[in-house]
């Protein structure tokens, strides 16, 4: 049986009560049900709802500050742009100027400002090692991507 709770608790108290309800669940299936109310009281907790609501506060606005970049080199990047475009050829065949080309071969990710949501979590995870933030990258670029 799930251990007893009050009305209230603290967070630290309930962490440690949903950690062992999560390990109870882990090893015994039919505990599940007790953990997964113990996580929904986490998640209504006054605190937590608190955090989760200041982070995606705080995420929202970084978009918003970054939105007119992402805006500007999206623009750049012809729509026949695909993740999955390996060399200048292929570039400069969906509509790319060579330069363009020769930067998104230089910072891969520029790539992911064509992708959906559902390009991005399709593609392999050993894909994407090579779509990252290079540092000798511009700042723009950097921003639009983030």
């Amino acid at each position: 049986a799930a251990p007893s709770l009050p009305a209230q608790h603290s967070t630290l108290n309930m962490e440690e009560l949903l950690r062992v309800a999560m390990e109870a669940a882990a090893a015994d299936p039919s505990k599940e049900r007790a953990f997964m109310e113990m996580l929904t009281r986490y998640r209504q907790h006054p605190s937590i709802a608190r955090r989760e609501r200041e982070a995606s506060e705080s995420a929202r606005a970084r978009r918003e500050t970054f939105r007119a970049d992402f805006e500007r080199e999206r623009a750049r990047i012809p729509q026949g742009v695909c993740l999955r475009m390996n060399s200048i050829d292929e570039l400069v065949d969906a509509g790319c100027d060579w330069d363009l080309a020769s930067e998104i071969m230089r910072f891969p990710i520029l790539k992911f400002l064509t992708a959906s949501h559902e390009q991005m979590e399709a593609l392999p995870i050993i894909e994407t090692v090579k779509h990252n933030l290079d540092r000798k990258m511009p700042l723009p670029y950097a921003r639009a991507v983030i």
